[in-house]
């Protein structure tokens, strides 16, 4: 039997990634041949070899024949990568400067999305495909008729809740509406959250209150404004949810809010919420209130 590994003349193929078999040069890099899987009685098949030297690298495809000779090889050079840098550190930057640079000069154009319903620009018909995208959604909205009943309303949800803590976020509605001297004997724990607020006075909270800056009828979705570590906060920290919001903050979809957006509102703080928090295995089994809020309520108001 004729061992594997012959040197040339033989027809099979040459195995090893160090070692260099009779008939390989020495002192050109290390030599690779694949075998097409013909056995060592066919001497003709397809052959890759590819060597490496300092110039680069070099693949090339060739059909061995019975005396060791190559047949139509086919040959495709790679150049040598050429470093900007000497240093990799100051290489690796001048290629991301590069790539971002590119990023930014192309033109990217605009395209708009196409919802199978188009809400249109009628107050009533927003407000219908965004009560329809709640009920899919699991959130829990209340219409009302003025501001003069939202109290109320919020009064009697926290208790029919048990809520024992309530955390309020600091802002100039609630000031005006007088939202915390209203709750105040009405809930065994009442805080306003400022901007300071901490993490853990943010989650022992079982109710948080806030107020957003639009609804989305064609999602359904809320935006937030979270520039402030209190509004971030009740809206993953706590446990129940509770927005309130006016009727004429309801905008067809987010791609108008966000051309039409006030000036002041920054791009990096912007917190969208479609629902409860919701998590599933790799089951799909979907469990509500694992990593945020179990419950979402809007109280929307007509002015």
């Amino acid at each position: 039997m004729r061992p594997w590994g012959g040197g040339s003349g033989t027809g099979c193929p040459t195995w090893g990634t160090g070692w260099q078999g009779p008939g390989s040069r020495s002192g050109r890099g290390s030599s690779r041949h694949r075998w097409d899987g013909q056995g060592p009685g066919r001497r003709r098949g397809l052959l890759r070899s590819s060597s490496a030297n300092g110039s680069g690298s070099a693949v090339s495809f060739h059909r061995s024949s019975g005396n060791g000779t190559r047949e139509g090889a086919v040959t495709r050079e790679q150049k040598p990568r050429q470093r900007r840098s000497d240093d990799p550190r100051e290489e690796i930057l001048e290629r991301l400067a590069t790539a971002y640079k590119a990023a930014d000069e192309a033109t990217v154009g605009r395209t708009r999305i196409a919802y199978a319903t188009e809400p249109g620009s009628d107050p009533e018909a927003l407000l219908a495909l965004a009560r329809e995208r709640f009920e899919n959604q699991e959130v829990g909205y209340h219409i009302l008729p003025g501001w003069d009943s939202l109290l109320d309303t919020l009064a009697n949800h926290l208790y029919s809740r048990q809520a024992r803590r309530v955390a309020v976020q600091s802002c100039e509605l609630f000031d005006r509406l007088g939202l915390v001297q209203a709750l105040a004997g009405r809930v065994p724990d009442l805080c306003v959250l400022g901007p300071g607020a901490g993490l853990d006075e943010i989650a022992a909270a079982d109710v948080g209150i806030t107020t957003c800056e639009a609804v989305i009828a064609q999602t359904g979705t809320l935006v937030l404004n979270g520039i402030e570590r209190s509004t971030l906060g009740l809206s993953l920290l706590g446990g129940v949810h509770f927005c309130v919001a006016a009727v004429r903050q309801l905008v067809p979809d987010l791609e108008g809010w966000l051309s039409g957006r006030p000036a002041w509102f920054p791009d990096e703080a912007c917190i969208l919420v479609s629902g409860p928090s919701r998590t599933a295995d790799i089951e799909k089994t979907v469990v509500i209130g694992v990593h945020g809020p179990w419950k979402v309520s809007l109280f929307l108001v007509k002015e």
